[in-house]
């Protein structure tokens, strides 16, 4: 993840007068995140919010309640979500992920009608599993 990334998006989201809240996913990350080639505290943490997270079990050791382990892969990913979510989020995932497709259908399933999902990835970098 590069920091500069989440704060453009909430620099856009503030342009127009709205702070991302109330509840919100971040597939595919975590409390500690590696930002610009370093451990570091997620960015996300600093707003105020419901935030879950959301991750196929790659972390070696969740560090928070609000954590689910989920392969976003799966059509039935989703099922364990008894809410939709005001913002979903995923930074730097997209890429890892072997069938895009239904990762992407379900970030939607998850989302409010009227809530937003975010997509941050690699454009120049191909499919490459984390080992």
């Amino acid at each position: 993840m590069r920091a500069n990334n989440f704060f453009w998006t909430v620099d856009i989201f503030n342009a127009v007068g709205m702070k991302p809240s109330g509840r919100i996913v971040d597939v595919g990350g975590s409390e500690m995140v590696i930002l610009d080639n370093k451990d570091s505290p997620n960015p996300i943490l600093q707003l105020e919010c419901d935030l879950t997270f959301v991750d196929a079990g790659f972390l070696r050791a969740p560090q928070t309640t609000k954590y689910v382990r989920a392969d976003f892969c799966d059509p039935l990913a989703t099922s364990q979500f008894q809410e939709p979510f005001d913002f979903v989020f995923s930074f730097m995932t997209l890429e890892h992920v072997y069938n895009p497709q239904i990762f992407v259908d379900n970030l939607a399933k998850i989302a409010k009608e009227d809530g937003f999902i975010i997509i941050d990835t690699v454009f120049s970098f191909p499919y490459h599993p984390i080992a």
